[in-house]
Order: structure tokens, then sequence, then C-alpha cells
């Protein structure tokens, strides 16, 4: 893939090829993590594995207890969620600082430009 060209596998026009240093320091990074996929050293890559019970356990009704009524866990159970109604508002305001601001800094940047290529 380092071979300039317009076939498949090669690079098209505008990319530079790997200097020889570079295509080294590649490999070997691709020879270790090839190594650490097919035997993990890192903790965080062993795959474990978890038993599941096949049977839940027994517990007495007497410790189950409904939540709050007005908690959201009820709502949840019974599907009357109300939709918050600052939603919308939340979302204009985040675009207005996303989309605004910039666009506002910007048009003055460019009407600057303009004045100054006028002169």
């Amino acid at each position: 893939g380092q071979v300039m060209g317009s076939e498949r596998g090669q690079l098209p026009p505008g990319y530079v090829p790997l200097e020889s240093e570079q295509a080294k320091t590649l490999s070997s990074l691709v020879r270790d993590l090839k190594s650490e996929i097919s035997s993990p050293v890192c903790p965080s890559h062993v795959k474990t594995t978890t038993t599941i019970a096949t049977t839940a356990p027994i517990m007495p009704a007497t410790n189950i207890s409904a939540p709050p009524a007005n908690s959201p866990d009820t709502a949840l159970l019974t599907g009357s969620l109300t939709p918050d109604p600052n939603s919308a508002m939340k979302y204009a305001v985040l675009s207005a600082l996303c989309f605004g601001v910039p666009f506002i800094a910007g048009g003055r940047a460019l009407v600057r430009k303009a004045n100054s290529i006028n002169d």
C-alpha cells in the first residue's frame, strides 16, 4: 500500500509513502497488536468467563417494596413519563451557542477583510 498509483491498494495522488523507519515502526506495532489479540497480556484485554445462575434466588415477598408514587422508577414502570417542557429551549440555546456565536464572529471578520480589500 505504499506505491503511488490509482489502482486498488496504491496511494492516490497527494498522499506520501511512509519512510522506511516509519514502516518498520508500523509493522512492529501491528505485530504487537496481533500478539495482544491472540494472547492478551493486559488485564483489561483478558477474556473472563461468567457463570449465570439457571434459577433465580427465592426472596420473601416482605422484602419487595414498590417505589414511591412520584419517583422516576414508577413512571418507567407505568409508562407515564412526561416529556421535559424545557427540552426544546435547551436545544435552542445549544444551537445558538454552537452555530450563532461562530457565525457572528466569522461574519465580522469577513466584513473587515472585505473592507480592507476595497480600500
